[in-house]
């Protein structure tokens, strides 16, 4: 049966520093020029079901940041 010389991920050798350096500046980048464009609204005010169930219409931050913080403790202690 022959065998394929196949190798899978990103060899860490001296070239994967400038890779994962040129992987992060590229996310930065992107979210540096885009930042305004991903904080607008994609769906304004109305009387629609689906709009009513979107998370912001549900839940405030905080009541947000409460939940995972009971949440998260939670999952961790039941982990054991």
């Amino acid at each position: 049966m022959p065998t394929l010389d196949m190798k899978l991920g990103v060899p860490l050798d001296q070239m994967s520093l400038v890779f994962f350096g040129s992987l992060a500046l590229a996310v930065w980048l992107i979210y540096v020029f885009c930042q305004r464009k991903f904080a607008e609204r994609s769906v304004t005010g109305s009387g629609d079901f689906i709009y009513q169930m979107l998370p912001r219409q549900l839940a405030t931050h905080e009541e947000y940041s409460h939940g995972f913080l009971s949440l998260f403790p939670d999952r961790w202690l039941r982990s054991w």
